[in-house]
């Protein structure tokens, strides 16, 4: 793994970056985390407006994971899967959290790679393959891969205070669909 000049690997602060990717990340409630901690049973939706707090958490939760999957299949899917090229949205001067993850970990002549491609908007002078080496080295695929399960599985225990059946399976079932779609 490349390392910044001095060998150390820059702790990067990945809820306040998906927060500055996706403002609404934080919102009053600030970064994702476990809710069944805060949860004493007063929260159970049992009433209109607790019933669409709980709503919108899980639909802000499940909105969230689908951007970052969205982030990763740019890297991941091949494009006859994808139906657009891999990296387009970096071509098209976008920059996805895996990259904005990888930036303040590598040196300037990387930095300058994805510089490249993002004032060129193409891969005539770096190859995408470089750039999907880079992101590959770095672990930031991964990294982001985490964020979207902590966002599904925060999506899924917001269900927790339903009571079971079809409606709460097909909301339960939304998160896995997202983090395995394909496109």
């Amino acid at each position: 793994m490349n390392r910044p000049p001095g060998g150390e690997r820059r702790q990067v602060d990945r809820a306040a970056v998906v927060q500055a990717e996706v403002p609404v990340a934080a919102g009053p409630r600030g970064p994702p985390r476990a809710r069944s901690a805060e949860r004493d049973g007063d929260d159970a939706p049992d009433g209109g407006e607790a019933l669409g707090q709980v709503l919108h958490r899980y639909g802000r939760a499940l909105g969230i994971c689908f951007q970052l999957v969205d982030d990763l299949l740019d890297f991941t899917a091949r494009e006859s899967e994808l139906g657009k090229p891999v990296l387009s949205d970096l071509k098209e001067g976008k920059l996805t959290l895996p990259l904005i993850l990888l930036l303040p970990r590598v040196d300037a002549a990387r930095r300058r790679l994805i510089e490249t491609v993002l004032d060129d908007r193409s891969f005539g002078r770096v190859t995408a393959q470089e750039i999907l080496d880079l992101v590959r080295a770095q672990g930031t695929i991964e990294e982001v891969s985490e964020l979207a399960q902590g966002y599904a599985n925060q999506a899924k225990q917001e269900l927790e205070f339903f009571p079971p059946g079809d409606a709460r399976d097909a909301l339960e079932f939304a998160p896995d669909f997202v983090l395995n779609r394909r496109s």
